[in-house]
């Protein structure tokens, strides 16, 4: 055992300074590989696997960089086997397998080398084994991918599957088929090893058809159940691997569904089984048969293997039956022509009228056919709905097309009811070398325009025309006609009213009907005929049905519609008419009815807090400043479909806009103090184009408020657009905290109508809050005209801060006269009081108003609290004995 082992690590180290030596030399070069595997077989005779790992891939990279590309097949086989040894070193030492790994792209890399290998290196007699053994080889180590990877996806793992069964289909066609118990000969011209009997046994028993053919379907078997999208190239793979496809009668509906569903060189491939196998196919399938031949015959991509496929046509006689027709489009399956169909008319059409139609052919095929254009099938929408409509020509349309002419037919088609026309398909008869079959084209199918190819001239000239495929074909504008109003304007919640005529000319109109849109939230529509008979309504699918009275010829009716404007908004509406007559059918007329309702007005808040009403014994409270607040409620019009939250019903959206009211104030809260009282001036400002009349306004307000004045302009005022109208009103509040004072009901009419509507506007809400600063004056309410009297003020300080300021009495006037200073400072402490004191001297004898009072604040120079000039004495004349005498 030691002189074994040391024998072979004599070797190792021989081999390595070997190995060194050609590495500097480039003629000596292709000795390397073999140099690589040698050290390794040594030390995998040695167990040391690494380092016989390493050596088996270097000789394998070796190789794939001395033949980067279309390697000779030595290369490859020798390529496979340093693979080989190199993975059972990974085994040995337990490596693993996935798409990431350095194994997996090795093996990978190796697959892609030899399917990109070359057999030109190899005499001529072998170029069939080459071939052989190569596609075998790649399906060996495709195979391997699918079964040693980890975590493949299912996807990919189908992937590998079929390309393996791919790779041995190639060969399929080269396999000897042999029963079992023959004797097995290895070729000459392989190596004497494989020449032996045991080695060629196992080697070409390996290759033998059914062997093969048993692989691939246990291959695509698995393939197939995998969910991987690629089910139809499944089955055609093994349509091709399982039967005899020159002898065995095939299974036509797996060939019906590869067929429908493969791509074109799937298709391509199809049409060559079938024409080499023509006597066996036609007996089984013939119209599948037929298409195949024929798309064989125009094959573009096989050009030059046309002539082949139109040399057999001929045997296809008689087997179709007579009522035979080809339909197409029929998955990538080429026929003999293609159509394409387009009205020549530039404007829409009417009954009875006749319509161009121009039907354009082309072909790929090389040599010329005939065409017998014989059919024009239309689709059209008539009074019972879709109908088929089928136009025989005669006599026949003959054209001949080829590749290099494309064809074009003009024709008349009568237009006998009103709809959408569209040419749904063509039939003609197909003669090409003597052979004559049936073909439809269908134009409705999505294929229509790209499953046949076509030439840029060709596209060019057809491509344009799709648009004008339908042909919009209306009734006589004469028989039935609607005259209604374009606009119509009113006030929100006002009926407007409009008058409707429709007439009917030399025909008798019959089942009339008149359709609006149901809008509850928007609008409300009630109709009745010019001798006040309602008509019969029905609700329907969001829309109001309207039943019209039959018309005798040369008539007409009239009827009255009144539109209930619920809410203020523009909008179109639309009026849909419908009616029977007996020749033309269902006559439809669409009319726009433009309706504008505004809004009757926009409104100002104007808020104004003041003192109270006193009569100068109770005691008052006073704000620490007066506020003005300002509110405007402004309409704006908004879109509908731009609102999150429409109010429509129905999808009508862009042709109609909503009048919403936007609020800009002057301040976050109207803050009053708990004695205000608040005084109120609306601004009425017109927004109606037609004006309207001001009956009245009435102020409602809620047990938390105590009204105290209401007065407005003159009952009936007409208002143009633009003008306005005041309401004022005074009330008080009889809480703290927020509070909505109430609301103003205006009631008014429409322009100078005597409708009678009303629209109520809220009050803003106000915060009222305790005052800080209070005041009371005391003074004798009766005095005579030679006795001065004393006037007390007393001011109060109800906040938690000290108080600076000064009360000053307003002397201005000419009844009284103050001894002593008539403005006095103040220093207040917190919740503390003082009292300021007074003599005054009247002048004159009456009723007098006391000077007006005002305390301001040293710190901010403003009034905190006055009087008003509220408050009164009663002077008597000189020497008259007081009635009274009763200060407070």
């Amino acid at each position: 055992m030691d002189t074994c082992v040391a024998y072979h690590k004599g070797e190792v180290q021989r081999l390595r300074s070997k190995k060194n030596a050609v590495s500097v030399d480039a003629a000596q070069e292709r000795l390397l590989p073999r140099l690589h595997f040698k050290l390794g077989w040594h030390y995998l005779v040695l167990q040391d696997v690494s380092n016989g790992r390493r050596q088996m891939l270097s000789g394998l990279r070796k190789l794939e960089k001395m033949f980067p590309m279309f390697a000779p097949f030595e290369s490859r086989l020798c390529g496979s086997i340093f693979l080989y040894h190199f993975l059972s070193c990974v085994s040995l030492s337990g490596g693993r397998m996935n798409s990431s790994s350095e194994v997996w792209l090795e093996v990978r890399r190796y697959a892609d080398w030899i399917g990109t290998a070359y057999g030109g290196s190899v005499r001529d007699e072998c170029q069939t084994v080459t071939f052989v053994l190569t596609k075998v080889l790649e399906a060996e180590w495709l195979e391997f991918l699918a079964r040693k990877t980890e975590h493949l996806e299912s996807k990919q793992l189908c992937d590998y599957l079929v390309a393996a069964a791919y790779a041995l289909e190639e060969c399929m066609t080269f396999l000897p088929s042999r029963l079992d118990g023959d004797t097995v000969n290895a070729p000459p011209h392989v190596g004497e090893e494989e020449r032996l009997s045991e080695h060629a046994s196992r080697l070409w028993k390996c290759c033998d058809r059914a062997a093969v053919q048993k692989r691939i379907a246990r291959l695509l078997g698995e393939a197939k159940s995998l969910a991987s999208g690629r089910e139809t190239e499944v089955n055609y793979l093994n349509f091709l691997a399982s039967s005899d496809l020159l002898h065995e009668p095939p299974d036509v509906s797996l060939v019906d569904e590869i067929v429908m569903r493969a791509n074109c060189p799937i298709v391509s491939r199809m049409a060559e089984v079938a024409c080499g196998a023509l006597g066996t196919w036609k007996s089984l399938s013939p119209s599948l048969t037929v298409s195949l031949l024929l798309s064989g015959c125009v094959d573009p991509v096989n050009y030059a293997e046309q002539e082949r496929f139109q040399h057999r046509l001929h045997e296809l006689d008689g087997c179709l039956e007579s009522d035979t027709v080809l339909q197409y489009p029929k998955g990538n399956l080429l026929a003999p022509f293609t159509a394409i169909a387009y009205f020549d008319e530039d404007r829409e059409k009417v009954v009875g009228e006749r319509a161009k139609m121009v039907v354009v052919l082309f072909s790929t095929s090389r040599r010329a056919m005939k065409v017998d254009v014989h059919t024009l099938s239309f689709s059209s929408s008539g009074p019972r709905g879709l109908s088929e409509t089928h136009l025989p020509l005669s006599p026949a349309r003959r054209v001949t097309l080829s590749a290099a002419a494309p064809q074009k037919i003009l024709m008349e088609v009568p237009l006998a009811n009103a709809g959408r026309f569209t040419c749904s398909n063509v039939t003609a008869d197909v003669c090409m070398s003597g052979f004559t079959v049936t073909v439809r084209w269908h134009f409705t199918c999505v294929e229509s325009l790209t499953a046949h190819p076509m030439s840029n001239r060709t596209r060019d000239a057809i491509i344009p025309q799709k648009s004008q495929t339908v042909l919009e074909v209306a009734n006589p504008s004469t028989v039935f006609m609607v005259e209604c109003p374009s606009l119509i304007e009113a006030v929100e919640g006002e009926c407007a009213e409009c008058e409707i005529v429709v007439s009917c000319a030399a025909l008798k109109v019959t089942g009339g009907c008149m359709t609006i849109p149901y809008e509850p939230k928007l609008f409300r529509v009630v109709c009745w005929s010019i001798s006040n008979e309602p008509l019969s309504t029905t609700n329907e699918g969001g829309e109001m049905h309207y039943m019209l009275p039959d018309l005798s010829p040369n008539s007409a009716v009239q009827l009255i519609m009144s539109v209930g404007c619920i809410r203020s908004s523009e909008f179109h509406l639309p009026i849909l008419f419908r009616c029977l007559t007996e020749r033309y059918g269902e006559l439809r007329c669409s009319k726009s009815l433009h309706i504008s309702v505004y809004p009757p007005f926009d409104v100002d808040h104007a808020f104004m807090g003041s003192s109270l009403w006193g009569n100068g014994v109770a005691p008052l409270q006073f704000p620490s400043v007066n506020p003005l607040y300002v509110q405007y409620d402004h309409s704006m019009l908004v879109t509908a479909s731009d609102i999150f939250r429409s109010p429509l019903l129905t999808n009508w959206k862009d042709g109609c806009a909503l009048y919403f009211f936007t609020k800009q104030v002057t301040a976050d809260k109207f803050v009053f103090s708990a004695q205000d009282t608040m005084t109120l001036s609306c601004t009425f400002r017109c927004t109606a184009k037609k004006g309207i009349t001001i009956l009245k306004a009435d102020v409602i307000v809620g047990e938390e408020v105590e009204l105290l004045l209401c007065c407005g302009s003159d009952p009936h005022a007409f208002l143009e657009e633009g003008e306005c109208a005041t309401v004022v009103t005074r009330f008080r509040a009889r809480r703290l905290g927020r509070l909505t004072p109430g609301f103003i009901r205006v009631v008014f009419s429409p322009q100078h109508s005597s409708t009678r509507l009303y629209s109520d506007v809220c009050i803003p809400a106000v915060e009222i809050e305790d005052a800080e600063i209070t005041m009371s004056v005391h003074y004798p309410l009766i005095t005579s005209r030679d006795h001065a009297f004393p006037l007390e003020v007393a001011v109060c300080n109800n906040s938690t801060a000290p108080f600076f300021g000064e009360v000053l009495l307003d002397m201005q006037q000419e009844d009284f006269r103050c001894a002593g200073m008539a403005r006095q400072t103040l220093q207040i402490a917190a919740e503390g009081r003082s009292v300021a004191r007074y003599l005054l001297f009247p002048l004159r004898v009456g009723e007098l108003v006391v000077p007006a009072i005002q305390v301001r604040s040293a710190a901010t120079s403003h009034t905190v609290a006055n009087s008003e000039g509220c408050y009164v004495v009663h002077v008597l004349p000189e020497g008259q004995s007081l009635l009274a005498e009763n200060p407070k």
